[in-house]
């Protein structure tokens, strides 16, 4: 995805007055009001078509609604450690299913007052693999070429790779073939388009017996005159991989071998919006293809802000807690949806996601509200981000920060448009405080497309004042390269030179089950290994602690970075940097999440002692890591920061 990044600094925009359609006010839960599952059930299907299920409930109590637990990914349970199983408030809920399998579903009720005890719970089965329509966004509706600057975006290689292991084209390699100004494009009813280019002609390798006419005879590849052609394509699950297939006697930019033209079906290693990435499965070898949707110019440069950092413990919004209210309508006559039918998900981890069954035609026709106890004050500047990803272009969606007790009090109340699968972090910096009791975001959706879903993440609302390691949108682009480790200024080169005090903690399971034996640890210098031959579920159960005797004194300003290496990916690995003893006085702790095979840059800038610290430990914590991990941590620095 991209990164769509909106700019702005500075002051509250007062004189802007935003009506909207105010929710019911929330009282606060009463416990022996929680909704009963007596006489409770819900219709089930499974569209083998399309494999597309189905839960709905009907006849709810009054003043309930539904809670939906979905296991999205067949291991039998809602616990969504690995983020793919979701909860849904949809009365009526519906998914596509890509791959073939039982999955479990449980419906609980929901009122003000809390969760039923228990729920009703259903499984399925999916019958087929398919294709979903995410990949279908991303293929379509804009025009592909070979990219040219990116190394090995032409190659070949043994059966069975990725078809770079033989050769691959350097950038601008092959530009005298007249291969780069072709291009292709896709629709969503299943048409393929090939256009030649200015040249007219497309690339074709000397070992094929098509277009002979043009072919020299000298051992070299060659260029045939081509017309623009209109075939046919489709996309074809096989397990978990997807390949691209196209009519017979389709042109493409490289013809590689008269098979290739005969019967073109390609594996699809990559696609996102912007890159594809093509593998043509021949006779004893493999081609490679990178191609781009990018325009072929440079692109203006783009603001590289992107966000405040969600896990700071200076978030506001990671520590508070909030109730929710709708509103959702449609029409010049604002006629209401039924309650239930516009769906919101707490995914954890701050993530949200707001589920849009029906279309809205109008501003504030689709309102989401939080309502949470963060209370602002006038003499503070505060920052505020979050991202939003939507499924579908969305225009004119609305962000308020605003206060609980009036809606003509608030930070600001902006309107963005959303592009389809495309990140947009939406920021505030240095805002003016204000006196504020209770602070309210309210998001709208009103005008989006019928199937809109939007995923709502990184929340942040802190005092300008504290430095989370973001920097700010006025900052200098941050510099990606790791820290030059080999210095005199770098603490930890004293630490290397030692073998440190050590701390292991190992376990899996919701039990807590601890391994009988600690990972297994390296030291080699500047490179530390980390071994995990047991998977783990949870935060905190992999944890490896430096136990260092580096000190530093209250309100000194320190650098750290590193250089982490692991065999497999791991998401929201722990960083810490704590006094030794006291878990609640540390410079920062951050979740990262990390590469399998690359050497991924950890840096954490500028970072403000909050006490004098005797002893500092480094923590890092791997939970979650799947079985067999090996992590590398090399050239790690801690200095003070240059003045």
């Amino acid at each position: 995805m991209n990164n769509i990044i909106k700019r702005v600094s500075g002051m509250l925009f007062a004189g802007l007055l935003v009506t909207a359609c105010t929710p019911e006010k929330f009282d606060g839960a009463d416990i022996n009001g929680i909704p009963s599952l007596e006489g409770i059930d819900f219709d089930l299907t499974i569209d083998a078509s399309t494999n597309q299920m189905t839960a709905e409930v009907k006849n709810l109590p009054q003043g309930t609604y539904p809670v939906w637990y979905l296991d999205t990914d067949g291991d039998g349970d809602y616990d969504g450690a690995d983020n793919t199983d979701m909860y849904s408030t949809l009365q009526s809920l519906s998914r596509v299913f890509n791959k073939r399998g039982t999955y479990n579903i449980m419906l609980r009720l929901g009122n003000r007052n809390g969760f039923s005890t228990g729920g009703v719970e259903k499984s399925f089965v999916v019958e087929n693999d398919m294709l979903d329509e995410k990949t279908l966004r991303q293929l379509c509706d804009k025009e592909w070429r070979i990219d040219y600057s990116k190394p090995a975006h032409l190659g070949c290689g043994e059966p069975g790779t990725d078809g770079t292991n033989w050769w691959s084209a350097a950038p601008n390699d092959k530009a005298d073939w007249g291969v780069y100004d072709d291009r292709i494009s896709f629709t969503m009813d299943g048409v393929y388009n090939y256009n030649p280019g200015e040249g007219g002609t497309v690339y074709v390798n000397t070992g094929c017996s098509i277009f002979a006419e043009f072919n020299t005879n000298d051992g070299n590849d060659f260029m045939a005159t081509v017309q623009p052609q209109t075939a046919k394509y489709e996309v074809k699950m096989e397990g978990d991989t997807r390949y691209l297939e196209l009519s017979a006697n389709t042109l493409f930019p490289y013809i590689s071998a008269d098979d290739q033209y005969a019967k073109p079906r390609f594996r699809i290693e990559d696609l996102t919006t912007k890159q594809m990435v093509l593998v043509y499965e021949g006779e004893g070898i493999n081609w490679h293809f990178i191609l781009t949707s990018t325009a072929d110019e440079p692109e203006p440069d783009t603001p590289t802000f992107g966000g405040y950092i969600y896990d700071s413990p200076y978030n506001l919004w990671k520590t508070a807690t909030y109730a929710m209210t709708f509103y959702y309508a449609h029409g010049d006559g604002w006629e209401g949806y039924p309650d239930g039918s516009l769906g919101f998900a707490d995914n954890g981890a701050g993530k949200y996601v707001v589920t849009l069954p029906y279309e809205s035609n109008l501003q504030w026709q689709a309102q989401v509200a939080f309502h949470t106890d963060i209370v602002t004050k006038a003499s503070v500047n505060y920052d505020f981000s979050a991202k939003f990803t939507s499924n579908t272009d969305a225009k004119g969606v609305t962000v308020k920060l605003t206060s609980e007790a009036s809606d003509d009090v608030y930070y600001f109340a902006d309107r963005i448009d959303l592009s389809a699968d495309e990140t947009y972090v939406f920021y505030y910096d240095n805002m003016a405080g204000i006196d504020i009791d209770a602070v309210k975001l309210v998001l709208d959706f009103g005008g989006t497309a019928a199937g809109t879903e939007v995923e709502i993440t990184d929340i942040v609302l802190k005092d300008h004042a504290n430095d989370d390691g973001a920097g700010h949108p006025s900052d200098e682009p941050a510099d990606n390269a790791p820290y030059a480790y080999d210095t005199e200024d770098n603490l930890w080169k004293a630490v290397d030179a030692t073998e440190c005090e050590m701390f292991f903690y190992y376990s899996h399971g919701d039990a807590w089950e601890s391994y009988p034996n600690p990972p297994g640890f390296k030291h080699n210098g500047n490179v530390y290994t980390i071994s995990l031959p047991g998977e783990t579920n949870n935060q905190w159960q992999a944890q490896c602690a430096f136990l260092t005797n580096l000190s530093c004194g209250e309100g000194e300003v320190y650098d750290f970075g590193c250089i982490i290496t692991p065999n497999a990916d791991l998401k929201n690995v722990t960083v810490k940097l704590v006094m030794n003893g006291d878990d609640n006085t540390f410079f920062f702790v951050n979740q990262v999440n990390l590469d399998a095979d690359t050497e991924n840059v950890i840096k954490f800038p500028a970072q403000v002692a909050p006490a004098a610290m005797p002893r500092i430990s480094l923590f890092f914590d791997f939970g979650g890591n799947p079985a067999d991990t090996e992590i590398e941590i090399k050239d790690i620095v801690f200095k003070k920061t240059a003045q």
